[in-house]
């Protein structure tokens, strides 16, 4: 197995990326990935075994994704596919700093004269580096592309290797999924077995002191579950006479967040309870009237394999939160009554909870039409930029038409859907343990961020859910390639802290040396492995 990779070129490769403002959606984003193009053209490109393709997005500026594929000189079909993404989040939280935010010495000077002691320290320790893409992640890109080049050069490695680098990870992955019909075209004419993918995005300390370096040997799924309240309206002068949409949508949005009923774990592992995102009303101006309608959306992490009972759970717990507030209610007319010693008017009948599939089927039975063509037209109605808000309008056009009665909650699924995996094949696992008694590394079983690795994941059940709950077509188009590009999925990559934020750095003693001796040695015990 190669050992000829150089420390040295990880490091000034990744601050070259770094140099380069790659923020998702930007012209940037675009000028970084033609410089990674011409890049692996320049070391890789003439390589024994080596072909590389750039693979055009059609969003934005048009970034492209990149793939490069060795065939191993040994007759093989066994292959891994060495992954990352370019794109980075945008530079905002630096505040004042944003100007130095892809110069790591400027950075550490600005740190070091400032107040904060956990990063004056860090300025002070040159182990340390800082900037955007640093640690998310830049320099996994660096590492794998030099493991890549390293081990097509040594032309020994008895597996076939795919280098995959994306744009557009931090907002849609639609970077991924514009080169995932070349990867299965590759898979299919070359007779490919992608027996793992590994991911190298960042990792980092679980708490103060933390110095453990993880393998991940599955990633994270979620939705972002939409609630729209449909309310009864009434005069503010008679305010228990309808249920004020404002009211209701208010209460879910405070119950939902941090729901230990949506808590999900596997082996002691916790994922992150929900938490709201978003919080709305339809009101452009001022009225007396309450609220008709009202929209919350809450980012959902769950590591669930059976989609159906996930989402009958779902419509069970917010069912419970509807109770709970109709009770409220209920308690707090009876006060109002016992003190005021009169009865007024009240709406006494409960909200309902629904899912957007009945809803559609209701509109639909109450306007006489076939519900494909109802949604259809709601969809084309729908006009804002913002994906999740296209599917509350579809809602709330479906909503319109539907028959008067009583307040409605309706439960449906906003983009975007990220499907979840887990390992639990025992020998693939046993090459975890190994490794990581080899390496000293600690094996988790759930990367716990949202990562490009959810492509690989799509399992059975969860298109015909998204068709039926989903107020925009999120079905992948194929469904079938993911179907059969899905394959075990792994991270292994940078260390440090401060992803997302302003204080992001890396650890230069493991980006240029433990990381890719550890995947190295990841590497040759798949190899072996049968």
């Amino acid at each position: 197995m190669a050992e000829g990779f150089s420390s040295k070129r990880i490091i000034e490769l990744t601050g070259e990326l770094v140099r380069i403002d790659s923020v998702v959606g930007t012209k940037g984003e675009r000028e970084l990935g033609d410089h990674l193009h011409d890049l692996l053209q320049r070391e890789c490109g003439s390589l024994p075994g080596v072909s590389l393709q750039r693979i055009e997005t059609d969003y934005g500026h048009c970034p492209p994704a990149l793939m490069a594929f060795w065939r191993s000189p040994v007759e093989t079909k066994r292959t891994i596919v060495l992954m990352g993404h370019y794109d980075v989040v945008g530079l905002e939280p630096y505040g004042s700093l944003a100007d130095r935010a892809l110069d790591t010495e400027a950075l550490r000077q600005a740190y070091a004269a400032g107040s904060d002691p956990d990063l004056k320290a860090a300025a002070a320790d040159p182990d340390w580096v800082f900037g955007r893409g640093w640690l998310d992640m830049k320099s996994g890109i660096a590492v794998i592309i030099e493991l890549f080049r390293t081990l097509a050069s040594e032309n020994e490695l008895p597996l076939n290797l795919v280098l995959l680098i994306t744009p557009d990870e931090e907002s849609q992955s639609r970077g991924l999924y514009a080169a995932l019909p070349e990867l299965n075209r590759l898979r299919r004419e070359r007779g490919l077995e992608l027996v793992q993918i590994v991911n190298a995005d960042y990792m980092s300390p679980l708490f103060e002191g933390d110095e453990r370096h993880f393998i991940y040997s599955g990633t994270i799924g979620k939705f972002t579950l939409g609630l729209t309240v449909l309310g009864t309206t009434t005069h503010a002068g008679s305010p228990f006479g309808g249920v004020n949409a404002a009211s209701l949508a208010g209460y879910l949005a405070f119950a939902v967040e941090h729901d230990r009923k949506f808590l999900q774990g596997h082996r002691g592992e916790w994922l992150p309870p929900p938490t709201v995102l978003h919080l709305a009303d339809r009101r452009r101006r001022y009225d007396v009237m309450t609220v008709e309608s009202a929209s919350l959306y809450a980012n959902v992490f769950n590591i669930a394999a059976d989609s159906k009972r996930l989402w009958r759970d779902t419509l069970q717990e917010i069912r419970r939160l509807v109770r709970r507030y109709d009770s409220e209610m209920r308690k707090r007319y009876n006060r109002f009554v016992a003190r005021a010693d009169i009865t007024p008017q009240r709406d006494a009948r409960r909200p309902e909870v629904i899912d957007f599939a009945t809803l559609l089927d209701r509109s639909a039975a109450n306007m006489q039409r076939e519900p494909h063509v109802l949604l259809a037209e709601a969809r084309a109605a729908a006009s804002h930029e913002d994906e999740r808000q296209r599917g509350i309008e579809v809602v709330n056009w479906l909503g319109a038409r539907l028959p008067q009665g009583r307040a409605t909650v309706v439960a449906s699924l906003l983009h975007p859907w990220y499907p979840c995996r887990i390992e639990n094949d025992q020998d693939r696992l046993d090459i975890m343990r190994r490794l990581c008694e080899e390496q000293g590394l600690t094996h988790f079983h759930i990367y716990p961020y949202i990562s490009d690795m959810s492509a690989f994941a799509w399992q059975g059940g969860v298109p015909e859910l998204l068709g039926k709950c989903s107020a925009l077509d999120q079905q992948p188009d194929d469904i079938e390639m993911l179907e059969s590009l899905a394959c075990p999925v792994l991270n292994l990559g940078p260390w440090g802290s401060g992803a997302h934020t302003g204080q992001e750095r890396s650890r230069l003693d493991w980006l240029s040396t433990g990381l890719p001796e550890a995947m190295l040695s990841l590497i040759r015990m798949i190899s072996q492995s049968h």
